[in-house]
């Protein structure tokens, strides 16, 4: 279950001098702005709004908000909800967008790193294929297995097929993951031979969807 909501922070500002309180004819008063925030899991999300605010340092009365005249509402907002205050109610969206980016990268290294392994393929290179692409007998709703280079002679490549079969791709993903790929007891003990040229023709149709290597 996702825990999220709206909290607010006090944030103190300088000290005002040039209004009178309505209350004790006082002059001087501190400013103060509620910054309020989204929050997921506790962690600080992103600003919501914003709300200008002053208290008499003699009787304590507040006016907040639609209670200031705008031009020193306006004066408060640009004092007290400076970039520097409010960064830290933006930490959650940063850690998501660090994330994205950083998986970004990461998948944009593995596809470079993939066209590397289909040029030039090594023993117990583990490829995530799209079985009903290849074998006529497949399960349509059972598609993704993973097939492992047994050897390689010439042009000549001999793959190794696994027992389990997935409906989508994550499952051999996972188990890849797991180690569980690098056992020979996960594939069958028959094998089928492609050539370099066959298995780059499968890379290019989206029929081999991953490749890993230790």
């Amino acid at each position: 279950m996702i825990v999220w909501g709206t909290k607010s922070k006090i944030i103190s500002g300088p000290e005002i001098s040039n209004i009178q309180c309505p209350s004790c004819d006082s002059t001087k008063f501190n400013s103060f702005g509620i910054l309020k925030y989204l929050h997921v899991y506790w962690i600080p999300f992103v600003a919501k709004g914003k709300v200008p605010g002053i208290e008499c340092q003699h009787c304590k009365k507040s006016l907040i908000g639609n209670e200031l005249e705008p031009e020193l509402a306006n004066e408060i907002k640009k004092n007290v909800f400076t970039k520097k205050s409010v960064a830290s109610r933006y930490i959650g969206l940063v850690l998501v967008l660090a994330i994205l980016c950083a998986g970004a990268v990461s998948g944009y290294q593995h596809s470079q790193n993939e066209i590397s392994y289909i040029s030039q393929p090594m023993i117990h290179d583990v490829y995530v294929v799209d079985m009903t692409k290849i074998y006529d007998n497949a399960d349509p709703e059972y598609k993704y297995g993973a097939m492992r280079i047994q050897s390689i002679d010439g042009q000549n490549i001999t793959m190794q097929v696994s027992n389990l079969i997935y409906t989508r791709s994550k499952g051999v993903k996972k188990d890849i993951r797991k180690g569980k790929t690098a056992s020979d007891s996960y594939y069958d003990t028959n094998t089928d031979t492609f050539t370099l040229q066959e298995l780059q023709n499968l890379k290019d149709k989206g029929v081999i969807d991953y490749i890993d290597r230790d």
